[in-house]
């Protein structure tokens, strides 16, 4: 069953809501086209009781009578965080559509992977600054804990991308999975600048660019007061007449991102808060893919 974002308030908590996209996800991955994505196989192991039977190869077990386990990369303990940008432009609201919610869900179920593969899952919050950072732990209470938290975050302030980036390569150590939700709302040379940073590194990055579907086409009839989010700032507009410059800008910010980004040896992802759950996972693992190979 595919969990859309329009959804969200069918479930109880994040934590529930994560479980549900993730396991029914994972499930699903032989009929996906991104099967096998998930992880590389790295060697075998003996079987040994309370191993999950799945895992076996039973084409070994006929050429050897031995029962034997497939081990995978991500079994390896790889640290992988989620960055979240909790700037005010993160609150957009649209169409039912709610920009902070849809980030929190997916972070939440990233989180959620991340442990379902074997990883340690961490999380940086920030805005202008880091609001909270929690270090990797492969622990089930700390995932729940981290979940728990994204469902009372509150989205507020200015986003400094370069200032937060910068912290974060530092405060990582060792080499992490560094997966950031952002609207990006901020300039791109900045933006670049703290990528670099985290590159510098040797973080592996994925950048999702989080936009409402209203905030890319601007369909939009009549006189508007357009409200900076983070600022505060009031523009009286009229949508038709501004509609094709508006497009236009917002198109070429976008794709200097993704210009700057490709430069850094970031992938960077143009998320829309209607995709499915699902689809953005199968997306993560898609290009943590192609970065193996």
């Amino acid at each position: 069953m595919i969990v859309r974002p329009e959804e969200l308030s069918r479930f109880k908590n994040l934590h529930l809501l994560a479980r549900w996209v993730v396991e029914g996800f994972v499930t699903g991955l032989h009929r996906s086209p991104y099967h096998g994505a998930s992880a590389e196989f790295l060697d075998y192991r003996e079987y040994t009781p309370g191993d999950d039977l799945r895992r076996l190869d039973w084409k070994v077990y006929g050429r050897t009578d031995r029962t034997y386990i497939r081990r995978y990369q991500s079994e390896t303990n790889a640290r992988a965080f989620v960055l979240l940008d909790a700037s005010a432009s993160m609150a957009y609201k649209a169409e039912g559509r709610d920009k902070a919610a849809y980030a929190a869900g997916l972070a939440a179920c990233l989180l959620y992977l991340f442990q379902r593969q074997g990883d340690a899952a961490g999380l940086v919050v920030f805005s202008d600054m880091i609001r909270n950072f929690f270090e990797a732990r492969t622990s089930a209470r700390h995932r729940r804990d981290l979940i728990a938290y994204l469902e009372k975050l509150s989205f507020s302030g200015r986003t400094a991308a370069k200032t937060v980036l910068d912290e974060t390569a530092e405060r990582l150590g060792r080499r992490s999975i560094c997966v950031l939700i952002s609207d990006f709302y901020d300039d791109p040379e900045a933006v670049a600048a703290g990528l670099r940073h985290l590159r510098f590194k040797h973080h592996e990055v994925i950048a999702f660019h989080l936009v409402d579907p209203t905030e890319e086409s601007f369909q939009f009839d009549g006189l508007r007061s357009v409200i900076d989010l983070e600022s505060g700032e009031r523009l009286l507009v009229d949508a038709a007449v501004i509609r094709s410059e508006y497009q236009a800008r917002f198109k070429a910010h976008c794709d200097q991102i993704h210009r700057l980004a490709g430069d850094c040896m970031v992938d960077h992802v143009l998320m829309r808060t209607d995709t499915p759950f699902a689809e953005a996972l199968a997306l993560y693992l898609h290009h943590r893919a192609r970065r193996r190979r």
